[in-house]
């Protein structure tokens, strides 16, 4: 699940309008493990006080840009194609970043202009990196000038406007801005002061924990599901997406990196776990593991071998591919150069030739990439043992 990391940051600060900043934040409200957004546009509309028509345009506009997507087509959905969500190695413990603040939600966070909104995401950035209240930032660090980069959207007098909306909006009962200037350096700074509610009060992704909840349900087990149970669920679930991520990372240092095995191996892990998940169901309904519901560390070794048992049916798939690629480019006649192979178009039913030796180097790809994913889940299956 997506955080507010510095690339997410460095987005909303310079790329987008003030009902944009507010849509983009709840995006990361509801987003799953693989980025992808799971909540309908009137929703959102409803949410950040617009219309469904200007959200779906903000949809559009987003998915539409030539540099680089941010929302990308995902079946019926959107996947947030910016900053490092969970299953790519972010790690709270680590990684700069600032937390999803409830106060981000609120009406009065809305209301503000948009300089405004990047001013508190400024202070309310570094107060997540201190866990503290009270942060300053240095002025030539917001307004740029000929010895800093700054911000190319402040002005001396945008900021004071900035610094002034806030004082006198409803939002100055969650934090307070002013202009301070130091007494030895004669420096200005920008203080901030957030109230003690306004930093502790955080807005939790529930994405994956309500879609587990609706894939047990539509797997057949009507049981009402404690917080425990899913976080445990859950835990082997992301245990899955980081530990092939890692081995990946690993092996790639190692042998070098192949084109198409990270993405590959994420969608291997979120298969396994959705399948996972429609067995434990049909598991629970059973009287001998109705205990599972308050022994969830149980559970949550039970789903962990059931886990196992679809990952290894995974790395037994593409172990096959990796013989068949091997027995197909061994095979003399399908080496031999001084032929044309023919194939057809499905759609026009013409005859097509196609050069042997495109084939060939076609299927080298194919067999190193299988052989790559074929690796890293071996390597999980054995760690798992362990």
């Amino acid at each position: 699940m997506s955080m507010i990391n510095k690339e997410i940051r460095q987005f909303l600060l310079h790329n987008v309008s003030s009902r944009e900043f507010d849509a983009f934040l709840y995006f990361l409200l509801k987003t799953d493990w693989d980025g992808v957004i799971h909540a309908t546009p009137q929703e959102i509309a409803d949410a950040i006080g617009t219309n469904k028509k200007y959200l779906k345009h903000i949809i559009k506009k987003y998915s539409k840009l030539l540099a680089r997507k941010i929302l990308v087509t995902f079946k019926d959905k959107y996947i947030l194609n910016i900053g490092k969500h969970k299953n790519l190695g972010f790690d709270e413990k680590t990684d700069r970043y600032c937390k999803k603040y409830s106060f981000f939600y609120t009406e009065e966070f809305r209301s503000l202009p948009l300089n405004s909104k990047r001013l508190i995401l400024m202070g309310a950035f570094e107060m997540s990196i201190k866990n503290n209240g009270n942060v300053v930032l240095e002025y030539i660090d917001i307004v740029p000038s000929k010895k800093s980069q700054g911000n190319s959207f402040f002005t001396r007098g945008r900021l004071f406007d900035a610094i002034e909306a806030i004082q006198k909006s409803p939002f100055s009962k969650f934090a307070s801005v002013s202009m301070i200037y130091g007494i030895d350096d004669r420096k200005e700074s920008i203080a901030f002061s957030f109230r003690n509610e306004a930093k502790e009060e955080i807005k939790e992704n529930h994405t994956e924990r309500t879609l587990l909840r609706k894939k047990m349900l539509k797997a057949g087990f009507l049981g009402l599901l404690s917080d425990d149970f899913c976080k445990d669920i859950q835990s082997v679930g992301m245990s899955i997406f980081k530990k092939l991520t890692k081995l990946e990372k690993k092996n790639s240092k190692k042998r070098g990196l192949v084109c198409g095995v990270k993405d590959e191996l994420l969608e291997i892990a979120r298969l396994a776990y959705d399948r996972s998940i429609e067995k434990m169901a049909i598991a629970m309904n059973k009287t001998k593991h109705k205990h599972f519901l308050t022994e969830t560390k149980e559970a949550s070794a039970y789903f962990s071998a059931i886990v196992r048992d679809e990952l290894t049916q995974e790395m037994l798939k593409y172990q096959n591919q990796v013989d068949s690629y091997k027995d197909l480019l061994s095979t003399s006649e399908y080496l031999r150069g001084d032929q044309m192979e023919m194939q057809y178009d499905e759609e026009t039913g013409k005859a097509l030739l196609v050069d042997p030796l495109e084939t060939v180097n076609q299927t080298v790809l194919d067999l190193e990439k299988n052989e790559r994913i074929a690796l890293v889940l071996s390597d999980w299956d054995a760690e798992w043992v362990m």
